[in-house]
C-alpha cells in the first residue's frame, strides 16, 4: 500500500517536470500575486486605519479596551501609551495598542 502511493508521487512529480518550466513559473507567480492581493494588502490597508484611528483618539474621549475597560482617556504618553481613568481616581496605563473602539461622550457617565 505504502509503495502504491509513493508510485502516485513519483508519477505526479514526474508530469510536473515533464512539463514545460514557464507553466511551473506562471503558477508560482499566479499564486505569489493572490496572496499578496488577498492577504497581505488588505491586512497593511486594516492596520492604517487602525493606526489612524488611535491617533485621533485625545484626551477626554471615552474608549472600550480589549480587556472590556471601559474608561476615559487622562493623558497621552509617549506615542505608545495612554493614561486612563477608570473610576473617578484610578489612573491605569494602557498600551494604545489594546483600543478597541470609541464611545460616545457620556457612557461612562451614564454607566454609574
Amino acid at each position: 500500500m505504502h509503495i502504491n502511493f509513493l508510485n502516485k508521487i513519483i508519477n505526479f512529480l514526474n508530469i510536473i517536470f515533464i512539463c514545460n518550466y514557464y507553466d511551473f513559473i506562471y503558477i508560482l507567480l499566479l499564486t505569489l500575486f493572490l496572496i499578496v492581493f488577498t492577504i497581505i494588502i488588505p491586512n497593511k490597508i486594516k492596520y492604517i486605519n487602525y493606526k489612524k484611528f488611535v491617533n485621533s483618539i485625545k484626551i477626554g474621549d471615552e474608549i472600550l479596551t480589549s480587556g472590556g475597560l471601559i474608561c476615559k482617556v487622562y493623558k497621552s504618553l509617549n506615542n505608545n501609551y495612554f493614561l486612563v481613568i477608570i473610576n473617578n481616581n484610578q489612573k491605569v496605563l494602557i498600551s494604545k495598542d489594546y483600543i478597541r473602539s470609541k464611545l460616545p461622550n457620556g457612557t461612562l457617565d451614564n454607566l454609574n
